[in-house]
């Protein structure tokens, strides 16, 4: 299959319409410490990561085409995953998919050596007028919260992992219509092989913009749970304010609601400030909703600065407010070439005994990237 498409858009895709080839290579490497018995640098756990992607777009007249293939050389210690967060050796929310692992070899006693693919896009759109279809493997995602998403349930973002751009795609339908200059009816479904069809995915929301105010009210099933959400964005005095809230119908559970509220700000001297406020009812740490911390209440904050145009920094921290732990991110980032760049950042959890954050691990990691 991957012949066949690779044929087409090289040979017959220009003829036909317009091609564009993109994507990156990354090397990512870190060490983790915290998991092993020992809790030193001497005792860490590492991870080299060798990442390439590539993406095809077709595009003419109403018909586009995207297509994306990525591979992933891992070599660590203690088949560990830190980049890929994938327990379960597949990704979700799909009906059918490549073989995960096109290498699993245990080279020795604490040393693994494998290569994930992943066929991450593949799904064709119509679009007309104030009509849009996409149908097959996409990204689906809700929600603008610069930390902790509520609306994000579907495949959300673990914020312990490391330098990812792309929504990992699902398979599914979704259709768009425009019902005013601003106005937005989005709803579509999701297939995971895995789920009968009463626990599918699936989604309707309706999306307005009322002056400055952006206003999105969405409804979200997934494993017979449902999620009512609504998302503001607006701006207060120059700084962009957000909110998330969702309330969480669960089955044969407690309903419980998460929301998040934050600001941003970007300052004459560059810096780029933002904070946020995070209210998580949720009882317990539950990842196939999103949830991913386990206390009540937490304070966000976040800033980003280019000493040079060239050279940027960046910090920020998430806040259990109960237990007084920290979970911080710091990183630098080099654009020494065009289109390459070099990064450098620490994961850092600090805080008393039997706290949250306290238990996190501390990870070091560099990243070469190269976009083309």
């Amino acid at each position: 299959m991957i012949k066949l498409l690779s044929f087409f858009f090289l040979f017959i895709g220009p003829a036909l319409g317009q091609v564009d080839w993109r994507g990156h290579q990354r090397l990512i490497g870190t060490s983790l410490m915290g998991l092993a018995p020992q809790d030193d640098w001497e005792s860490s756990q590492t991870q080299l990561v060798l990442n390439h992607r590539s993406t095809l777009l077709y595009a003419k007249g109403v018909h586009n085409f995207e297509f994306a293939y990525e591979l992933f050389a891992l070599d660590d210690q203690y088949n560990n995953d830190l980049i890929l967060r994938d327990p379960s050796q597949r990704f979700p929310f799909r009906g059918d998919d490549l073989n995960y692992y096109l290498v699993n070899e245990r080279k020795s006693n604490d040393q693994y050596q494998r290569v994930v693919q992943n066929l991450d896009r593949f799904f064709y759109t119509y679009s007309v007028g104030k009509i849009e279809a996409n149908l097959g493997r996409q990204p689906i995602a809700f929600g603008v919260s610069r930390f902790i998403n509520p609306l994000d349930i579907l495949v959300p973002f673990n914020f312990t992992v490391i330098n990812f751009e792309s929504r990992f795609g699902v398979d599914g339908a979704r259709f768009k219509y425009a019902f005013s200059d601003m106005g937005l009816l989005d709803f579509g479904v999701v297939y995971d092989k895995e789920l009968s069809s009463a626990d599918q995915y699936h989604f309707l929301s309706v999306r307005e913009t009322y002056e400055q105010t952006d206003v999105l009210l969405i409804y979200q099933s997934l494993k017979q749970h449902k999620v009512y959400g609504i998302e503001l964005q607006t701006d207060i005095f120059n700084w962009g304010v957000w909110l998330d809230y969702a309330y969480f119908d669960i089955k044969q559970l407690d309903d419980f609601v998460r929301y998040s509220l934050g600001a941003q700000y970007f300052f004459e001297n560059e810096i780029n400030f933002f904070a946020e406020y995070h209210f998580n009812g949720a009882n317990a740490a539950g990842s196939d909703l999103g949830v991913f911390v386990i206390g009540e209440e937490y304070i966000n904050l976040g800033c980003s600065y280019p000493i040079t145009p060239i050279h940027n920094i960046g910090l920020s921290s998430l806040n259990n407010i109960e237990d007084g732990s920290q979970f911080l991110n710091t990183n630098y980032q080099y654009n020494f070439s065009q289109d390459w760049y070099a990064e450098l950042g620490l994961y850092f959890g600090q805080g008393q005994v039997k706290s949250e954050f306290e238990n996190y691990p501390q990870i070091v990691f560099f990243g070469l990237k190269n976009f083309f």
